[in-house]
């Protein structure tokens, strides 16, 4: 079985957990296997450091002692002592983290050591794995944007403003990004926004808000902080973290948040020998519809706006929110009313009460009068009919019908007095519940 030792790469205020050791250079006394974790540039820091702690996490029951190299994107692989790396005939296993759309730039840590690949703007094909390279990748560029985008677009609708109904938004890229300019302006149509690349400066433009999307190497707290400042709303593919961090809103679940579990698994599975094909090294796209926003209660405030109660009985509110003499009032009628309706939950117990009608109409189906009918045609040639001396016609067609009408059967209609109580039963579920959130609102 093949082990480890891991490489992490950490932002300064990240600490892994217990379970291994963190050094700045390989600690050639220790024995055991290494898993080398690294940046390929400093904007993969943060993604690098979460990569680390999922592979500490996963190879902690491994029976065999493994080290940790703490490096960051600048760090000297010299100074590192990685050229010490399995002198001693240990193995080895190296992480590029944030590689390019050329899977060859990676940086080599350890030459002829499994490497695992761990690709956050979905640029590399997964199925290029191979028992020596695993990939792990996120969801194409173009899907993930799209979702944002779009979740974005309803958001700025949702608070109105001049630019909500054709809204242009400024997507945040660098040169390093500009890779990706095809899929960012398929996204943005997908979306049915307008996009517009470029830098902060762009702000200064007519923009509804400002994107900032997977791989970008901004400070989001800086960037949300200056774009704020101007009016301008800001959106981060980083999920809750990148609302934390300043900008304005998020989609709660995203595939950034996912993938350094992903990419740890691919490292256990080069552990443990697994087949290349497991786990499967791409993130599916989350559907945005169904991922409710985290929304920052002070950015809104420092951008003056007035957020719906619709979406905030949706989204997750995060900061605390200040009070004023002017703030927006509303009837209790009205509150009820919007709770119930924005309540997803009881959207989906509706649904499921609507249908369950139908499992009525099936019960009855057996006690009422059926017709069954059915017709043959069929058509020879004419020499097939001669040569079968008249007994097959070259036209023929059959027609035939039942009908029946079943009276009385305690089974079927007991199935259908069992599905009145069923629904029954939803109905008043329903009703319950409906008036368990409008107590909730008032």
């Amino acid at each position: 079985m093949l082990l480890l030792r891991s490489f992490v790469l950490f932002s300064a205020s990240c600490l892994l957990g217990a379970g291994g050791s963190l050094a700045a250079s390989l600690d050639t006394e220790a024995e055991g296997p290494t898993v080398i974790v690294r940046a390929e540039q400093p904007r993969f820091d943060r993604l690098a450091a979460a990569v680390a702690a999922e592979i500490e996490t996963l190879l902690q029951p491994e029976p065999k002692p493994w080290q940790t190299l703490y490096l960051d994107a600048a760090a000297d692989l010299d100074a590192a002592g990685l050229d010490k790396v399995g002198s001693d005939g240990t193995a080895s296993i190296t992480v590029a983290v944030g590689v390019s759309p050329d899977a060859a730039s990676a940086t080599v840590v350890v030459r002829d050591a499994p490497h695992v690949l761990v690709d956050a703007v979905g640029w590399l094909d997964a199925a290029g794995s191979t028992p020596e390279l695993r990939i792990a990748s996120a969801s194409r560029l173009e899907a993930v944007a799209a979702a944002d985008l779009a979740a974005f677009r309803r958001l700025l609708e949702q608070v109105g403003g001049p630019l909500a109904a054709a809204p242009r938004i400024l997507v945040l890229v660098d040169d390093w990004l500009l890779q990706a300019k095809p899929a960012l302006l398929a996204a943005g149509r997908a979306a049915g926004v307008e996009v517009v690349l470029g830098g902060l400066d762009e702000a200064e433009r007519d923009v509804a808000g400002c994107y900032l999307p997977p791989g970008h190497g901004l400070d989001v707290a800086a960037a949300a902080a200056t774009l704020h400042a101007r009016g301008v709303p800001t959106f981060s593919s980083q999920g809750r973290r990148g609302v934390e961090l300043g900008a304005l809103a998020a989609r709660g679940r995203t595939e950034l948040e996912r993938l350094p579990r992903l990419a740890a698994l691919q490292v256990l599975a080069l552990v443990r020998e697994l087949p290349a094909i497991i786990p499967a090294g791409r993130l599916d796209a989350d559907d945005s519809s169904q991922t409710p926003l985290v929304v920052q209660l002070d950015a809104a405030e420092t951008l003056g706006l007035d957020l719906p109660w619709r979406l905030e009985l949706e989204a997750e509110l995060l900061g605390e929110r200040r009070e004023h003499g002017d703030a927006q009032s509303i009837r209790l009628e009205t509150a009820r009313a919007e709770a119930v309706a924005a309540n997803l939950g009881l959207r989906s117990r509706a649904l499921t009460t609507a249908a369950s009608e139908e499992d009525i109409r099936s019960a009855l189906a057996a006690l009422r009068p059926q017709l069954i009918l059915s017709s043959l045609a069929r058509s020879l040639d004419e020499d097939t009919s001669i040569a079968a001396f008249g007994s097959q016609p070259e036209q023929l067609m059959t027609a035939t019908g039942e009908a029946s009408w079943l009276l009385f059967s305690e089974d079927a209609r007991a199935g259908v007095d069992g599905a009145r109580l069923v629904q029954a039963a939803r109905e008043l579920e329903l009703q319950e519940l409906e008036k368990d959130i409008a107590l909730e609102s008032a």
